[in-house]
């Protein structure tokens, strides 16, 4: 939240949580956009914040397949420019933006990643969308695998891994 004055400066910001909704992002609604920072990042991935981030077409994203790509009366490029002049006037450093952009690709990356059901567990049969996940993310390959397919049980003090189905995957 950003409190300015009268003359457009700011006064004082604090940092609000904010809930990135998991159905909106994994599955828009028909002929939804999908949130609009994936659409100003590829627009914009000539930019040279964007630059080694690998970002394709639109089409080229499960998350985005679904979804209006142009919303009418939105200059997506126009608007990555101004995202970028709000984090500047917000101080971040062009590392931060960086980071904050790598997210966002491997946000989009992850959806990629295709699970088959194998013995009651998911198993990931995409290793390229994968790689693309987790180099975007500055993991590891194998870092990102685990988490996405066990889940850690906490009951107690007793820690338990349980494999996911496809599904949960």
């Amino acid at each position: 939240q950003i409190t300015v004055s009268n003359t457009m400066k700011v006064q004082a910001c604090s940092v609000v949580d904010y809930l990135l909704e998991t159905t909106r992002v994994c599955c828009p609604g028909e002929k939804e956009r999908n949130y609009h920072v994936f659409f100003q990042a590829i627009q914009a991935r000539k930019d040279d914040d964007l630059q080694g981030l690998s970002i394709s077409e639109p089409q080229d994203y499960q998350y985005l397949r679904n979804s209006q790509f142009t919303a009418p009366g939105i200059d997506d490029l126009k608007c990555f420019a101004e995202l970028k002049d709000a984090f500047d006037g917000l101080g971040y450093t062009r590392e931060q933006k960086r980071e904050i952009f790598a997210v966002i690709v491997g946000i989009l990356n992850l959806g990629n990643v295709e699970f088959e059901e194998r013995q009651d567990a998911a198993w990931i049969t995409s290793e390229g969308a994968l790689r693309k996940a987790a180099t975007a993310l500055g993991l590891k390959p194998e870092d990102l695998r685990k988490p996405m397919v066990t889940r850690r049980i906490t009951v107690g003090k007793e820690v338990t891994e349980a494999k996911r189905t496809a599904a949960q995957a």
